[in-house]
């Protein structure tokens, strides 16, 4: 019944949304891998690493089913940052089978160089735009956010 109600050219609105704000993502994805690339980290080693940095510290099985990824890749992705010592991993006290994986402090340093390189880029951009445009546009991608944490049932 609402999508009936839709104005003409939602549709049209709604494709043209999706490609900008993946062209924007992928722009960012794409800076922020100049510092990944310093560091010979791999884009899935830095999937691994920023579920990690917002989780503050995650079991080990978790990392497969966040990410989508074989529990078997995870496996050897997690081998590779810990060599690199960019992780940390411990078993728990309560079950022994069980490993919890913590980004050292070096892969916390990374991980806000690669934040801090991003925020620069959006910050020049922003630059461009009036600080009315700026609290307004802030104002709706945090709504747009909202929404979409609405939807996946997280608020």
């Amino acid at each position: 019944m609402r999508s009936a109600m839709r104005e003409e050219g939602f549709r049209e609105a709604s494709e043209k949304l999706e490609f900008l704000l993946r062209t924007v993502c992928a722009k960012l994805r794409i800076h922020g891998r100049e510092v990944l690339a310093r560091q010979h980290l791999t884009p899935p080693q830095f999937e691994i690493m920023s579920a990690v940095y917002f989780e503050g510290e995650i079991a080990q099985s978790e990392i497969p089913r966040k990410l989508h990824l074989a529990r078997s890749t995870v496996s050897a992705l997690l081998d590779r940052l810990e060599k690199q010592g960019m992780i940390s991993r411990r078993k728990t006290t309560r079950d022994k089978r069980i490993s919890n994986v913590k980004l050292t402090f070096k892969g916390a340093n990374v991980m806000e160089q690669v934040i801090d390189h991003r925020v620069e880029l959006v910050a020049n951009l922003m630059d461009h735009l009036s600080r009315e445009e700026r609290e307004e546009f802030i104002r709706m991608v945090g709504r747009l956010a909202y929404l979409v944490e609405a939807h996946e049932g997280n608020i």
